[in-house]
């Protein structure tokens, strides 16, 4: 029994070639199949028919491997950013320290100026 013609068929032909192709250009084996299925989904939901299969399927997957590596690269920039405005409590490494301690006892009247442990302010002003 022959299979039939059509363009799904002329895709299906090429599917070890696809495969082959994901893996060679992702190093994760189960990110190359994950590419392989994607590149199927929008074979199939495009319905595609180009005159050139193995060609136009290459280039989808490399086309969606791109759109991956651009997403990943997109995620460590932003995991890396975030753990730089992060700074472990009682890290001191940075703090403004012009004299605090001095502040921190500095009688003003009925108020005392003393010296903020937050990041953003230097001291502020206690009391009426």
């Amino acid at each position: 029994m022959t299979p039939p013609d059509g363009p799904l068929h002329a895709l299906l032909m090429h599917d070890q070639a696809l495969r082959g192709l994901a893996r060679g250009l992702l190093a994760d084996a189960h990110a190359a199949e994950d590419l392989a299925q994607d590149t199927w989904l929008a074979a199939l939901s495009r319905g595609a028919d180009p005159e050139t299969p193995r060609a136009w399927l290459a280039s989808v997957a490399r086309n969606l491997a791109a759109k991956l590596r651009r997403g990943e690269e997109r995620r460590v920039r932003r995991e890396r950013d975030s753990a730089r405005n992060e700074r472990e409590p009682g890290d001191r490494r940075g703090a403004r320290s012009s004299g605090a301690p001095e502040l921190r006892s500095t009688p003003l009247g009925p108020r005392t100026l003393a010296a903020s442990e937050t990041w953003d302010c230097g001291a502020v002003v206690l009391g009426p």
